[in-house]
């Protein structure tokens, strides 16, 4: 399930799946950026990575979790 918050660049997203948890959100310039870390490694701190995406349309072509998430929030191009 896809989870939304606020943040102050706008609306973030989060989901577990496949023992990843992901979180995605618009930084400053505008640009998706996604942070995922494998459930497993949580506590250690690490194994996390940050990725940055010019489109929604790109994030849901390379990540399944969050395939479907335009047709939720209406894309905005």
């Amino acid at each position: 399930m896809i989870q939304m918050t606020e943040t102050s660049t706008g609306p973030a997203f989060s989901t577990e799946a496949r023992g990843v948890t992901y979180y995605l959100r618009t930084d400053r310039l505008g640009r998706y950026e996604l942070s995922s870390q494998r459930i497993s490694l949580r506590a250690s701190r690490t194994g996390g990575t940050v990725r940055h995406f010019a489109s929604l349309d790109q994030v849901e072509a390379e990540v399944k979790a969050f395939a479907g998430l335009s047709a939720l929030i209406g894309n905005p191009a």
